[in-house]
């Protein structure tokens, strides 16, 4: 009996120190090559909230390394579109990272008061948050700048040239989206 009782304590006692696990939400999308320039074809890309640290992180793997620096003069874009509210109207966020013809600029768009016709678009730069490591990008952001949301649908987006022109390339192909819940 006195065996059956340590045994239990034991049990018990494992059991209740066992390490937690760090929860990560994730969804992601894996997109096939195309005709579209290898440093602008979306090979795969994902979303991930690390439960509890306020922060989502978005990655974009291409069929190429994106050249680093890029040639002065010419424009490259790596985009994310965030519909955080389907109920309205237009897109509310775009994460960006480009090059501006001799320099990497890299921000958060926020659209949502100027798709309701009550504010401007807001940027907020970002300076250390991207991260190139051949052919993928990689960065982090507070999901605070984003308005905290629980859950939205977004797409990753690649350009040549500055807006309105269009895209080279959009994961996923469609026109569709990737739901993300964190």
């Amino acid at each position: 009996m006195r065996i059956q009782a340590m045994l239990m304590l034991v049990i018990v006692l494992a059991s209740t120190s066992v390490p937690r696990l760090v929860y990560a939400s994730t969804s992601e999308i894996f997109d096939a090559n195309d005709t579209t320039p290898a440093y602008l074809d979306i090979v795969h890309a994902k979303v991930t909230d690390q439960v509890g640290t306020g922060q989502i992180s978005f990655m974009m793997e291409l069929a190429e390394a994106v050249p680093n620096p890029p040639e002065t003069g010419t424009f490259v874009a790596y985009n994310w579109q965030l519909d955080t509210d389907p109920s309205l109207a237009g897109i509310e966020f775009i994460i960006v990272v480009r090059w501006l013809y001799d320099h990497w600029e890299t921000y958060v768009l926020d659209q949502r008061a100027f798709n309701q016709g009550t504010g401007d678009l807001v940027q907020v730069f970002l300076t250390d948050e991207v991260a190139f490591h051949g052919a993928t990008e990689h960065i982090t952001i507070d999901a605070a700048l984003l308005g905290d949301p629980s859950s939205f649908r977004w797409r990753s987006l690649t350009r040549d040239a500055p807006a309105p022109a269009p895209f080279k390339d959009q994961a996923p192909d469609s026109s569709g989206w990737v739901d993300f819940s964190r």
